[in-house]
């Protein structure tokens, strides 16, 4: 019989998604000048490899904090659309629904991964108790 766990707010790991947002507010309020690699400018993909890690990884903190994915990729997509407005005041840079959609296509994927990790953690977890049992 499948054990049931009780679902939640995992309360003390709040700080880890608070954290990657705090950063990348920091990164995004850079003017366009100051965010190059040595004073040369980062190449497209690159520029989109970095959303996709970064908004993969806040989603994934969402999901591991919240302990569940629809508010996780939820308050991921909010953060990007507020992130991307808040970039078209900083001098040289613009935001985008394209960047939006990316950031959220991003933390769904990881969103995915994370519980497809749930569940096999889960199976082996009860796999381990039941042989346990038996002795």
């Amino acid at each position: 019989m499948p054990i049931k766990q009780k679902r939640g707010v995992r309360w003390p790991w709040l700080g880890v998604p608070m954290g990657i947002m705090l950063v990348l507010w920091a990164t995004s309020s850079l003017p366009a000048t100051a965010s190059t690699l040595g004073g040369i400018p980062m190449p497209k993909p690159l520029q989109k490899l970095a959303h996709v890690v970064a908004y993969g990884s806040l989603g994934a903190a969402w999901f591991w904090a919240l302990d569940g994915g629809t508010w996780a990729l939820a308050l991921t997509t909010a953060y990007a659309g507020i992130d991307e407005v808040h970039q078209t005041s900083v001098p040289g840079r613009f935001g985008t629904p394209w960047d939006v959609a990316l950031d959220s296509a991003s933390a769904g994927m990881a969103l995915v991964i994370m519980r497809r990790l749930r569940k096999r953690c889960e199976k082996r977890l009860q796999s381990y108790r039941f042989r346990n049992a038996e002795r």
